[in-house]
């Protein structure tokens, strides 16, 4: 991870609740708003951890003031968590398939032209 306040964010997280997963991905501002580039997930939160979200928020601005953040925080439940990374591993597999096929495409072509 390039930056080690994010790092240190998600690192606070970890060490008050063990039991979670992070996720970090790469977020695009329908907007058009380039500070925010990360969204940070947090997996396998419990309905009891009330106060998960308030604290995330607080590390960070602790963290970064007075600088902007460059994420958001979301957060799921275990049932959430097992849906998402499912959907997660269809998406990983439709893409390593779209890329074989283009591949072959690609050296179907090369033989065509005749190019080595």
């Amino acid at each position: 991870m390039k930056d080690a306040r994010m790092a240190a964010v998600i690192q606070a997280i970890r060490a008050r609740y063990p039991w979670t997963r992070i996720v970090v991905e790469p977020y695009g501002d329908p907007d058009g708003d380039r500070n925010i580039r990360w969204w940070v997930w947090v997996l396998n939160a419990r309905l009891s951890d009330h106060d998960l979200p308030d604290f995330a928020v607080w590390i960070a601005r602790q963290i970064y003031d007075p600088d902007p953040r460059t994420f958001f925080v979301g957060f799921m439940t275990r049932r959430q968590s097992a849906s998402y990374l499912g959907r997660r591993a269809a998406l990983a597999r439709w893409r390593k398939v779209l890329r074989g096929r283009l591949t072959r495409r690609a050296a179907a072509a090369r033989r065509r032209v005749g190019v080595a």
